[in-house]
């Protein structure tokens, strides 16, 4: 009883260690200068690089600017600075039960997450969105503003674009001249090992072994 009981030890320091919490959102509190409504079929992106730590994306994420859900369906996607697609995901138009809103940014959970390395830079992008059958323009484009930024990742900048046709997302290489940070992720930070729970379950697995000398 007494081995058993010590076996659950390192079990328990996993699970407090992997308690839930909220995944931070990288484009935070943004406050663009003027919004846009979609003129043309474009890929907008922009880069940014992971900071000491890995992070594990769980969710992209598209402009809502009422929050009240996209005029068209429109593709956001994660690539390496090679143009190989990372992560991506369609999100659709309207409000439906799969997408949620968090800083007026409409996301959809991915079917598993993805880990993007420490001290790498990456492209995050999004499809501006098709015109609408009726002749009016679709997606809304935030136009410049400085948002806040979550922690574990810095953007480096430079807006670039490419010609893409809805709702694919390709991407895009040519600078912008102005920042439009129209596609967003969550993501949690992947923490290091901690070192109180590795001394327990060190301490724990000596006296296993004393237990069963004995």
């Amino acid at each position: 009883m007494k081995i058993s009981s010590l076996i659950t030890i390192p079990a328990l320091v996993v699970a407090l260690g992997s308690a839930s919490h909220a995944a931070t959102t990288a484009v935070q509190g943004l406050v663009p200068t003027s919004v846009n409504n979609t003129t043309t079929d474009v890929s907008i992106g922009y880069i940014f690089t992971v900071g000491a730590s890995d992070i594990s994306v769980t969710s992209l994420g598209y402009y809502d600017f009422a929050e009240d859900g996209i005029e068209v369906q429109a593709e956001v996607a994660i690539f390496d600075l090679l143009g190989n697609t990372l992560a991506s995901a369609f999100i659709p138009p309207s409000t439906p039960v799969e997408t949620f809103v968090d800083n007026n940014y409409r996301f959809i959970s991915l079917a598993s997450a993805v880990l993007l390395s420490s001290n790498t830079s990456y492209l995050l992008a999004a499809q501006s969105g098709d015109v609408l059958d009726n002749g009016a323009f679709s997606n809304v484009l935030p136009i410049a503003g400085t948002p806040i930024l979550g922690s574990g990742i810095v953007f480096v900048g430079n807006t670039l674009t490419a010609s893409t046709p809805a709702p694919f997302v390709t991407p895009p290489n040519s600078p912008l001249g102005f920042d439009i940070y129209l596609g967003n992720m969550q993501y949690d930070v992947v923490p290091e090992p901690s070192s109180a729970a590795l001394m327990l379950s060190f301490g724990v697995m000596a006296l296993l072994r004393r237990s069963r000398s004995r």
